[in-house]
């Protein structure tokens, strides 16, 4: 279970999730499976968003799953299951200047243990994480650090239910 799961399964957070392909659907299967209160999920593509809204609907009837734009205002746990943040001048997933200090802020880019959304919300007081510091720092612990790793059985985001991957 990932560390962004065992946080909501502690406390029920409400939860936005930006990118719904594969690295970011495994994180809201973690997620819904943990039992966080609400899911909602952002993606340049309302197509990609919706298939994983429906997907998590069907496996987990009574979770509250909606599509979002990319404001993190009023939510308790961030996580940016997109690529943005890899390349040197990515633009932020989130405008950070929308999070509170008590938001909980999760990193999946694996390029940099510190990514620049994850210096911006410590600067802000948030609470960051990385799935490089998930993975004890270390990308050779069986996670390429791309979208299409598939070291899902040493992956700290790995996807609690597989089903939700099928499309």
């Amino acid at each position: 279970m990932s560390s962004y799961a065992r946080e909501a399964e502690s406390r029920g957070l409400e939860v936005i999730v930006a990118g719904a392909g594969g690295v970011g659907s495994a994180i809201a299967a973690s997620l819904a499976a943990a039992g966080a209160g609400a899911i909602a999920l952002h993606d340049l593509r309302d197509e990609t968003a919706e298939a994983l809204a429906d997907r998590l609907r069907k496996h987990y009837p009574s979770l509250d799953v909606r599509l979002a734009g990319n404001d993190p205002a009023g939510y308790d746990l961030v996580v940016n299951g997109t690529p943005l943040g890899m390349e040197a001048g990515d633009p932020l997933p989130f405008d950070v200047a929308r999070l509170d200090a008590r938001t909980f802020v999760g990193e999946v880019v694996m390029k940099h243990e510190i990514t620049p959304l994850l210096a911006a919300a410590r600067a802000r007081g948030c609470r960051p994480a990385s799935a490089t510091a998930a993975h004890g720092g270390s990308k050779s612990r069986g996670c390429t650090g791309t979208p299409g790793c598939r070291s899902r059985s040493r992956c700290s985001a790995a996807p609690s239910s597989r089903s939700i991957f099928r499309r």
